[in-house]
């Protein structure tokens, strides 16, 4: 993998990228709800819950706290746009929202991600943190492996 440097700018330089692990989220779909709509099909799957473990954050996915807001296009990429809500194991509460696209054809799955934390809380760093990640689709079921890196 080619390491990304942005350009250099007027005001100062900007190193390389880092990507560090944080956690990874398996969640449970609900089947899928379409209908035809003039910018392709609009696919809505509530999510059923799931679990969040990782080396910063460990809890679960709040059951019937979100789900996928996904528009299928007629070139075959999926746009994404998925929110839930998850409750580590000391019981705080996080927002998460996810923009992204997958692709079908070669297995492309990526999204930025996006976290409301208690400011004063364990988990503020997401707050201002940006966060980016992988998926894959589990064969046979409706669950979505999520990894998240956080950008440094």
């Amino acid at each position: 993998m080619r390491e990304f440097v942005a350009p250099e700018t007027d005001t100062r330089k900007v190193g390389p990228l880092k990507l560090d692990f944080v956690f990874r989220i398996d969640v449970e779909l609900d089947e899928p709800n379409r209908m035809q709509t003039s910018r392709g099909v609009r696919v809505f799957q509530r999510i059923l819950g799931g679990r969040v473990s990782g080396p910063r954050l460990n809890g679960t996915v709040h059951p019937e706290s979100g789900g996928e807001f996904g528009l299928g296009r007629a070139d075959g990429v999926d746009e994404l746009n998925t929110h839930f809500m998850i409750r580590d194991d000391a019981g705080a509460w996080l927002y998460v929202q996810h923009a992204g696209l997958r692709r079908d054809a070669d297995g492309y799955y990526r999204f930025a991600a996006y976290f409301d934390a208690d400011g004063d809380g364990p988990h503020a760093w997401l707050n201002d943190t940006v966060v980016i990640g992988t998926a894959k689709i589990v064969p046979g079921a409706r669950r979505i492996e999520f990894t998240y890196y956080a950008v440094s």
